[in-house]
């Protein structure tokens, strides 16, 4: 049997949500009317007859994809958002092993889901690397060698020359990062997060980086992060990290 959407509820990150009234204007579809009344950071919680967990998009108003970079206001920092920040970022690149379940979309109908596991090894122990893809492909890197599992293959295939990137260099995609904010706190993995938004800015040299928008759910007795959302050109990301060290 198909799925059916059961309800739906819009909310800026960190406050309020309300019911969106929305109808079937053809099976497996749903429309509603939506009013944002402030730019910034929202989420769209849709509830279906399939599970009893909700699926949840979180995105910006205005979308850069569709609006332009330019037309997303700016924000000014809040110190306090820096310092949690800066506590997020230390201990997401002194980790020596996370796992993280990744999903990523283009807005325009295309979507994957993956999971990771990764470990920056040791004196004694190389560095390793697992990757699982929905569609049924499979890589395992330790060291410099790499196994790969293509869906429907019974088979591993070796390949030489594989590279890991550990936590410890995830930092340089945040560099520059800047309009730090704190929208609320949400409660992740049963722990009491703070959610930290910024902007990591566009910039041409030493190589092209396009901006991106990005939302950190940061538990303050810990650092780590447990959820980001990031909004890039034709790159909407959410990953959900676990398993810390």
């Amino acid at each position: 049997t198909s799925a059916t959407i059961t309800n739906v509820t819009l909310q800026p990150l960190g406050g309020p949500s309300e019911v969106l009234l929305f109808d079937s204007p053809a099976p497996g579809t749903a429309a509603a009317t939506a009013r944002f009344s402030q730019p910034g950071w929202w989420r769209l919680a849709v509830e279906t007859s399939a599970s009893e967990r909700l699926a949840t998009f979180d995105f910006i108003v205005p979308d850069p994809n569709v609006t332009g970079p330019g037309a997303v206001p700016a924000t000014q920092t809040q110190p306090e958002a820096e310092v949690l920040y800066r506590q997020g970022l230390e201990a997401l690149t002194t980790l020596q092993s996370v796992h993280y379940v990744q999903w990523m979309a283009d807005g325009k109908g295309n979507g994957a889901i993956s999971e990771h596991t990764v470990s920056s090894g040791s004196d004694t122990l190389p560095p390793e690397f697992a990757y699982r893809a929905a569609g049924g492909m499979e890589a395992i890197i330790i060291g410099d060698v790499r196994w790969v599992q293509l869906p429907n293959d019974m088979g591993w295939t070796m390949q030489e020359g594989a590279v890991i990137v550990p936590p410890s260099e995830w930092g340089e995609e945040y560099e520059g990062a800047t309009q730090f904010a704190i929208l609320g706190q949400e409660e992740v993995h049963g722990a009491l997060t703070t959610i930290v938004t910024f902007l990591v800015p566009e910039v041409t040299e030493p190589q092209r980086r396009t901006a991106a928008w990005y939302a950190w759910w940061i538990d303050p007795a810990t650092g780590h992060i447990l959820r980001e959302t990031m909004v890039s050109r034709s790159h909407y990301m959410l990953n959900v990290f676990s398993d810390y060290d």
